[in-house]
């Protein structure tokens, strides 16, 4: 009722009565029986705010919160969305490019996931860490069977672990996965000098 109110009074405070109205229609929502919601007037109403939302007045807490909204509501698009306009403000982007390929590969979107994570290591300067979104967008193009793809975004990066028998090792197991034999002996190969230079010390 005092939201009604001062929404009514229109005395400037638009955008906080709409983020306050989608917080409280999210709680109630979140408080039915789950087999009803999808049903419901409120899941609609509720939806329909999350996608309305202007995203310039809200802080970075109510962008967050909004984007974990989304995806309590299943809204896949939208969840990847937020995450990736959160990675344009955020100290370490990766992290946000990283959420969106983990949602992506638990929807089955494989391609999708494997270029978030290739942002995700793109936009890392820790090695350490781009070394694991990169292994990740691999598993993940490898798990839907995109080992073409994957296999080019390898050609890519492989540069940055020659030295790395790991991580050889796995690109030559995807090359074999994806039958491409002269990929998989060029990295064989590679793994040979590594592991000669290794007995010679």
């Amino acid at each position: 009722m005092q939201l009604d109110r001062v929404e009514a009074a229109d005395a400037g405070y638009q955008s906080e009565v709409r983020w306050l109205r989608l917080q409280w229609d999210f709680k109630r929502l979140m408080a039915m029986d789950p087999e009803l919601r999808g049903s419901s007037r409120l899941q609609a109403e509720t939806l329909a705010s999350v996608r309305s939302q202007d995203w310039s007045t809200l802080t970075t807490d109510q962008r967050r919160e909004l984007a974990e909204m989304a995806l309590g509501l299943g809204e896949v698009q939208q969840t990847v969305r937020y995450y990736r306009l959160l990675a344009t403000e955020a100290e370490r982007p990766g992290e946000w490019y990283e959420k969106a390929g983990r949602v992506l590969l638990g929807q089955g979107n494989y391609l999708s996931s494997g270029l978030a994570y290739g942002e995700a290591m793109e936009a890392s300067a820790d090695a350490t860490v781009r070394k694991q979104y990169f292994l990740e967008a691999l598993a993940s193009l490898e798990a839907g069977s995109l080992h073409d793809v994957a296999l080019r975004f390898a050609s890519r990066y492989e540069h940055l672990y020659f030295q790395d028998k790991a991580v050889l090792y796995r690109l030559m197991r995807l090359a074999q996965a994806g039958g491409n034999l002269a990929q998989a002996q060029r990295y064989a190969v590679r793994l040979l000098r590594l592991s000669g230079r290794g007995e010679q010390r």
